[in-house]
């Protein structure tokens, strides 16, 4: 027999196990497997559009593949596209970029990561306005770094103001993340809102993450107003991650866009050519089709979402108990369930948490919609409305059902 101690199992690093899984994506999976297996089950747990592609973008993806555009391309993105994203991000922030400062992404959610990778050191504080988006806190927790929630509930319409900041700043605080609109609240800051945000940062040197993926899916009528071109200091300071799930329909094409300084462009490209390389040639093509074609499906689809946001809100004001703060961008409603909290099920479980209320929607109601736990808002609820009106119609009975069922 070897002297060699025999392991009966290869365990899994620290850092891995460490990283929490999304209750987003969770909560989908399971949905659909319900959905797989024959159950009548109603998924407003993803954050996804349930729109097609626009036929021009497929189109350029189709022409790509015939005309061998299959290859490898260099690992910050295809120039042609990269060119055409600084006049893209440049419009949209109202900051002048260069290609040097563009980078193309595997994914917005990358860009993310590796804007706060290319910043954060072990032991940096970063500012989250609460409720937030379920990543960032892993994100920043992977890279060694603290997560400061910020909290607005919806007395304030889910947005922080200067004041909450300052008392949430300390002297290891290196940066804050700033989504407008929200993910899952829905909150759209205003001019006055954000200019004074990117002031604050300046004069309290934190640079700014600004993940506006939804900044195209806004329902009010004040122009966009970037936090980064609302920052008057150089480009080091400020980080934005956009992409093309959202406003084009595209999450399954895994494209997404970070414009920042041209060390960080460098560093975070570095780092992906050690990860996961260039991001697909097709859909590269696919993003340069949807920057540089017709925008008309980007309307449509917003006013859709719109007309979608106020029919639903309609429907969930019925609900008795229900706290429903009116979204101005994305397409979420972020619920106040906090007045059916401890009450019990027909089955007699009691439901004290809105892990547990979600959990009952979905096996006694049929229902998916995701609980605040993750997004670090406890006693709420997200539901997507970005489905058809049918569905959201049916999805506000089957709600209003299972609240009045408990006891």
């Amino acid at each position: 027999m070897s002297s060699t101690t025999q392991l009966n199992s290869v365990q899994l690093s620290t850092w891995m196990s460490s990283v929490e899984g999304s209750p987003t994506m969770a909560l989908n999976a399971k949905a659909m497997a319900l959905q797989a297996a024959g159950h009548d089950i109603v998924n407003l747990a993803a954050g996804e559009p349930d729109f097609d592609t626009p036929v021009h973008i497929r189109e350029a993806a189709q022409r790509a593949m015939d005309t061998g555009k299959t290859h490898y391309t260099p690992t910050s993105g295809i120039p042609e596209l990269r060119e055409a994203l600084v006049g893209w991000v440049s419009e949209r922030t109202g900051r002048s970029y260069n290609t040097d400062q563009i980078m193309v992404t595997a994914g917005t959610k990358f860009g993310v990561y590796l804007g706060l990778a290319s910043y954060l050191n072990p032991g940096d504080e970063v500012l989250v306005p609460a409720p937030y988006w379920v990543s960032y806190p892993s994100m920043i927790s992977m890279l060694g770094g603290r997560q400061i929630s910020v909290w607005a509930g919806p007395e304030k319409s889910y947005k922080v103001s200067v004041d909450d900041l300052d008392k949430a700043i300390t002297t290891r605080t290196r940066g804050i993340i700033f989504n407008s609109p929200s993910n899952p609240t829905g909150a759209a800051y205003t001019r006055v809102e954000t200019e004074g945000i990117a002031e604050w940062a300046q004069r309290r040197n934190v640079w700014i993450l600004s993940d506006e993926i939804y900044s195209s899916l806004r329902y009010v009528d004040e122009p966009y107003c970037s936090i980064v071109g609302a920052d008057s200091r150089s480009s080091e300071w400020q980080i934005l991650a956009d992409g093309f799930s959202k406003a084009y329909a595209m999450t399954g094409w895994r494209i997404g866009v970070l414009a920042a300084s041209t060390n960080l462009i460098k560093a975070a490209t570095r780092m992906a050519g050690q990860t996961t390389s260039c991001p697909s040639s097709i859909s590269q093509y696919a993003a340069l089709a949807a920057v540089t074609g017709p925008q008309d499906e980007v309307t449509r689809m917003r006013d859709e979402f719109k007309s979608r946001r106020d029919r639903t809100q309609a429907l969930l004001e019925d609900i008795e108990g229900l706290g429903v703060c009116e979204p101005h961008g994305a397409f979420y409603f972020f619920l106040d369930v906090r007045e059916f909290l401890g009450r019990h099920a027909p089955d007699g479980s009691t439901l004290d948490t809105s892990d547990a209320l979600c959990t009952y929607f979905l096996d006694h109601c049929g229902i998916a919609v995701v609980p605040g736990e993750g997004f670090g808002a406890p006693g709420y609820i997200r539901l997507s409305y970005a489905s058809k009106i049918e569905t959201l119609t049916e999805a506000a009975s089957r709600l209003k059902q299972g609240f009045e069922a408990l006891k």
